[in-house]
């Protein structure tokens, strides 16, 4: 999911499913590969750059659905996320110590310069526990992740005097592992979630730039 929202169209009926591997005759228990992607909306906050938002793009592994009872029951998986965190205004590099920084774009680039961006991008293995109610195709929940950093990099582009130039940083120092609260609601195999990263838990590795951030989005079963 994260941003990620791992079960929500896995809460499906086992039988509903092609890519099923493993369930009791009881329904109990269910072990799915790869049953849903999602695409959500970074709400960013932060004091050391100016923000415009990102985006996380996830794609399950595999979930693992217990229900001991008939409507209520819990999750654990894993998906695979892809996260981005954007700027207008300030421009992200990676120092001498790869640490990510940010700088005013203005003090980067000439005075000529336009449709200047830049992101702070990275890779992670998200592992959902979530809670969750089912009440016919009406499914909700909550819970948090356990979050796997891995493959930072920072890219920046800008046009002047109609050349477009880009340069991109890679190996950005994250921290390994990190975490999140979520919550979701899901109707049939379509989904919305939202997700909340604190600025106490945070990807980059002290000194460099801090934020924290809200992911909203949805969520559909393959």
């Amino acid at each position: 999911m994260a941003a990620a929202m791992l079960a929500v169209p896995a809460f499906a009926q086992a039988d509903e499913r092609e890519l099923t591997i493993a369930e009791s005759g009881d329904g109990v228990f269910s072990l799915e590969m790869v049953d849903h992607i999602g695409y959500g909306f970074n709400i960013v906050k932060s004091d050391a750059f100016e923000p415009n938002g990102g985006s996380d793009f996830f794609v399950n592994v595999f979930s693992l659905n217990i229900l001991p009872a008939e409507q209520f029951g819990i999750s654990i998986g894993a998906d695979y996320n892809f996260n981005t965190i954007r700027s207008k205004k300030s421009a992200f590099f990676v120092d001498e110590n790869k640490k990510v920084q940010a700088i005013d774009f203005g003090d980067m680039v000439g005075s000529k310069a336009e449709k200047m961006r830049s992101n702070i991008e990275y890779s992670s293995f998200s592992f959902p526990v979530l809670l969750k109610g089912l009440f016919g195709d009406f499914h909700i929940g909550a819970g948090a992740e356990a979050v796997l950093n891995f493959g930072g990099h920072t890219y920046s582009s800008y046009r002047e005097d109609n050349n477009k130039y880009e340069i991109t940083q890679r190996k950005a120092k994250l921290n390994t592992f990190t975490y999140d609260a979520m919550a979701f609601i899901s109707y049939d195999e379509v989904g919305a979630f939202v997700k909340y990263y604190p600025k106490s838990s945070k990807v980059l590795a002290d000194g460099s730039v801090g934020y924290s951030f809200w992911t909203v989005g949805f969520v559909v079963g393959f």
